[in-house]
C-alpha cells in the first residue's frame, strides 16, 4: 500500500494572547531613567506595565504538511507567520504621573520606545505539530 503525503500553503487566523507583564523598582535611594530623563526612584515607586504582543484575530500564513488523506490516523506540521498587534502601557504605583507633567511626558516616551522595538518584529514565526483522524 502507499503512503500519501501533501504539502501546501496554509491560511487563516489566529486567537493569540501574547503578552508580557512587567514590575521595576530602582535599588535604594538611587535615580531612574524613564523615558531618557532622570527621577528619583523613591518619588517614582515601582513602575508596571504590560506589552501586548498579540490579542484579538490576527492573520496567519504559512507552509503546511499532511501525511495522508486516508482514513485513520495521521500527522500534521505547519511552518508560518502571524501578524502582530503591538501595544504598550506603563504606570507608577504611586501614581507620580498623576503628579508630575514631567514624569508623565517621559513615561509616555518609554511607552512609546518599548512599543517602537517590539513593532520591530512585524510578524511572529508559528511552528505547529500534530496529529489527527480522519474518519
Amino acid at each position: 500500500m502507499k503512503k500519501w503525503m501533501a504539502a501546501g500553503l496554509t491560511a487563516g487566523a489566529m486567537l493569540p494572547d501574547m503578552e508580557a507583564n512587567v514590575r521595576g523598582r530602582a535599588n535604594g535611594n538611587q535615580t531612574i531613567d524613564v523615558g531618557g530623563q532622570p527621577f528619583d526612584s523613591d518619588a517614582v515607586g515601582e513602575i508596571r506595565g504590560k506589552l501586548t504582543i498579540a490579542d484579538g484575530v490576527s492573520p496567519y500564513a504559512g507552509i503546511g504538511w499532511r501525511s495522508s488523506h486516508r482514513s485513520g490516523l495521521g500527522a500534521f506540521s505547519a511552518l508560518g507567520v502571524m501578524a502582530t498587534y503591538v501595544d504598550a502601557s506603563l504606570i507608577s504605583a504611586e501614581n507620580f504621573e498623576g503628579t508630575n507633567d514631567d514624569f508623565r511626558q517621559a513615561l509616555r516616551r518609554e511607552e512609546r520606545d518599548l512599543k517602537n522595538d517590539a513593532e520591530k518584529l512585524e510578524v511572529y514565526p508559528v511552528a505547529i505539530i500534530g496529529i489527527s483522524y480522519t474518519f
